[in-house]
């Protein structure tokens, strides 16, 4: 097995403050590309995939919005596994046409604070697409194949609220907090 590899990676972020507002963003770039020749197979595998990352918030006063994305390329391994004969009762078979994983999330957040109070609320919600999955299945000669391949992805969905107050009784400092959670996640990968 033969295996040539290169990357570049390039990541750029601005941030600007303007009258209570707060913005910055940017991002990542990457490209990865490698070769890779299986000589007892007689097959070659060429991969050239390019990553993005990109990413935004903005805050004013109280208020947060962010919006990030990342891509994942599938390994080489993934792709065109290294030939593995210490149990040729389970194998790996590469899957040459994966496309990269995507996945964004989504956050808004509200917070408020006075000298002995604070609350919170936010909400966030994310998606994964073409999520890399494992399928598993047996041939005929009994032999346990591991592949992989693109699926739908997952859903999720996230509230949190939460507060408190603190208080002096005595020469004791209390701190009461209230936290409030409800998740909803959607896994579409079949």
């Amino acid at each position: 097995m033969l295996t040539n590899t290169g990357k570049f990676n390039n990541t750029v972020l601005v941030q600007r403050k303007v009258e209570g507002f707060n913005v910055s963003g940017g991002g990542a770039l990457a490209t990865v590309f490698s070769m890779q020749k299986d000589f007892l197979e007689q097959t070659s595998l060429n991969q050239h995939t390019t990553v993005v990352n990109p990413q935004i918030d903005v805050g004013w006063k109280q208020f947060s919005v962010n919006l990030h994305g990342e891509t994942q390329a599938p390994s080489r391994d993934m792709l065109q596994p290294l030939r593995n004969n210490t149990n040729t009762l389970v194998q790996r078979i590469g899957n040459p046409d994966l496309k990269p994983e995507t996945k964004w999330s989504a956050a808004l957040r509200y917070e408020k604070s006075a000298v002995n109070w604070h609350a919170e609320w936010a909400t966030d919600f994310s998606t994964n697409h073409a999520k890399i999955v494992n399928d598993l299945y047996y041939d005929s000669l009994g032999r346990q194949l591991i592949s992989y391949r693109n699926a739908n992805g997952t859903y999720d969905m996230n509230f949190n609220a939460n507060g408190g107050w603190n208080f002096r009784h005595g020469t004791s400092l209390w701190d009461i907090n209230v936290l409030m959670s409800v998740g909803l996640t959607r896994d579409i990968s079949s």
